[in-house]
């Protein structure tokens, strides 16, 4: 599936409302949801090839059910695959509102609507015209989907008064938005160009380079920081994500049939070489190196005892020179080149 996300961390309260708003997320907003009676659906977990749990949408139901219950909400997504496209949208709504919401099956916000605008009505025989800060009533918008006809690429921007009110910082570069707590750790609060690339992919070619993370590893998004410490402790911690999101991701199945050929006992990455050689992308050898040393990082230190190994990939990458801060966020500086340089030869008008 292609996923294009912006998320924001729901583990604390306070990131779930604003000014008297809430995150629509009470964990009871499905209890009138139809289902199959629970006789038949019996201890189906997932469709499958379950013609009665792909009926009864089993599977989606159960997605819904979890809504707002883990440390992460997803905002807007958008998910396809050659069976099925599906999209997820919020907005904050009141209390009250949030209880009419419940009672029909109509989106009170559509994508990409509930900006500012003016509205004009008569009264007494008199026009008048009135600036709505949103365009509907009550219903604020979180993240605006922003198009310009092609011209130039889709923006995706966070209501500024979530931005404010969390003190986010916005690292324009790398598209993200970054929550730095008072002990000055950099928390990723909101991730884009993965995401993009993602789903533009998927778009084109009807599959993603990077499959989406398993639910279990969820915590990694925002656990993923530049470390705030000296520590090699923290930084294996750290690569593992980085490991976790690029290297165990890479989908070698649809790899495999994009580009077939290769030994039977080929990994991922040499997979990923093969395909980019063959598409002729002009960047091959930096991109795999960048993804062999994160493997290297992974196999000589982070996962196993360091040794012989572990002292050349560290005078490879800065280590003997450079503190792990700084190497760390060299390397989180060569893995958005490496997305962009993707994302530009594959998917350019996507």
């Amino acid at each position: 599936m292609g996923v294009r996300g912006i998320r924001v961390w729901a583990g604390n309260p306070s990131a779930r409302g604003i000014s008297g708003f809430e995150v629509f997320n009470n964990p009871h907003k499905i209890s009138n949801v139809p289902r199959i009676p629970p006789e038949l659906s019996g201890s189906r977990r997932s469709e499958g090839n379950d013609p009665l749990s792909h009926l009864g949408q089993i599977s989606t139901i159960l997605e819904i059910d979890k809504l707002g219950c883990g440390e992460w909400t997803t905002l807007y997504e958008y998910q396809s695959d050659s069976e099925i496209s599906r999209c997820s949208y919020s907005a904050l709504l009141s209390s009250a509102q949030a209880a009419d919401a419940l009672k029909h099956d109509n989106w009170d916000l559509r994508i990409g609507s509930g900006g500012p605008s003016f509205s004009e009505r008569r009264n007494d025989g008199v026009d008048v015209v009135e600036y709505d800060r949103f365009g509907l009533d009550g219903v604020e918008p979180l993240v605006y989907p922003r198009d310009f006809h092609g011209i130039k690429p889709r923006q995706f921007d966070l209501s500024e008064e979530f931005r404010l009110f969390h003190n986010l910082y916005h690292d324009r570069h790398n598209d993200r938005y970054i929550h730095i707590s008072d002990r000055g750790n950099e928390t990723i609060a909101a991730e884009v160009l993965l995401g993009q690339v993602r789903e533009a992919w998927t778009k084109k070619f009807g599959w993603s380079i990077f499959r989406p993370l398993h639910e279990d590893d969820s915590h990694i998004v925002r656990q993923l920081h530049v470390p705030i410490s000296e520590s090699l402790g923290e930084f294996d911690v750290q690569v593992l994500f980085l490991v976790k999101l690029l290297v165990d991701s890479l989908n070698e199945a649809e790899l495999a049939r994009a580009c077939p050929g290769g030994p039977a006992d080929e990994k991922g990455i040499s997979k990923f070489r093969r395909y980019l050689e063959q598409q002729k992308y002009p960047e091959t050898d930096r991109d795999i190196g960048l993804l062999r040393t994160l493997q290297d990082l992974r196999s000589s230190g982070a996962v196993h005892a360091k040794g012989k190994n572990f002292d050349k990939i560290r005078k490879r990458i800065g280590l003997d020179i450079d503190s792990p801060k700084d190497v760390f966020r060299a390397l989180i500086s060569q893995v958005n080149q490496m997305l962009a340089g993707l994302s530009a030869y594959f998917v350019p008008d996507e």
